[in-house]
């Protein structure tokens, strides 16, 4: 009888080890990437429609801007610079992404001009004539000149910060071009926000 009692009560205790826990385990975070410009790349969590569905909350992780410039030569002053161009339009490319100001002017400009010229010749005839006659001559000029002028202007203004130049393959990407890559990290945002505090 006591055997009996203790390999229930073992039964008892290995089936209820095996049973899944109540709680939510720890999940292995997914990562989606998105390009939402032919230069810029998302990193992102829980932004999808079935993750904000049970409720996850959209995690923006890291934010990627590529760009190239040309170096036109191959001396290290030269690429040096372009590579700073190349960083300066990824940089840019952010700022036109995250937010533009667009205007537009269209001016419309007529111009005319009518000139009419008559001249009027009055002959008398010679003596034993008995006819006189009269001649007639009249110019008209028209002249019309229209000038269209349109002007866009897209302006954006932003105030980057925790923005950092990472190696992504060689800078080198042709005989006389190079490309870089700004990456934005939300842990490098937390140190930031840290030492903004200070």
């Amino acid at each position: 009888m006591k055997k009996s009692l203790v390999l229930v009560a073992v039964a008892l205790a290995i089936a209820g080890c095996n049973r899944s826990p109540k709680v939510d385990t720890v999940r292995e975070e997914v990562l989606s990437r998105e390009m939402v410009t032919p230069e810029i790349e998302v990193t992102h969590s829980g932004c999808g429609l079935l993750s904000r569905a049970v409720g996850r909350n959209c995690r923006v992780v890291r934010i990627d801007s590529t760009a190239t410039a040309p170096s036109n030569g191959g001396t290290t002053v030269l690429r040096s610079n372009a590579f700073q161009r190349a960083c300066d339009t990824a940089r840019a490319n952010i700022a036109h992404w995250m937010g533009e100001r667009v205007t537009s002017d269209r001016v419309s400009k007529i111009t005319g001009s009518s000139v009419e010229k008559a001249d009027s010749v009055e002959n008398q005839a010679s003596t034993g004539e008995s006819q006189n006659y009269e001649t007639a001559r009249r110019e008209n000029g028209n002249d019309t000149t229209l000038d269209i002028t349109n002007t866009i202007r897209v302006q954006s203004a932003k105030y980057l910060t925790g923005w950092k130049s990472i190696k992504d393959g060689s800078p080198v990407i042709g005989d006389q071009e190079v490309k870089c890559v700004m990456r934005w990290d939300a842990s490098d945002e937390v140190f930031l926000r840290q030492l903004s505090m200070r």
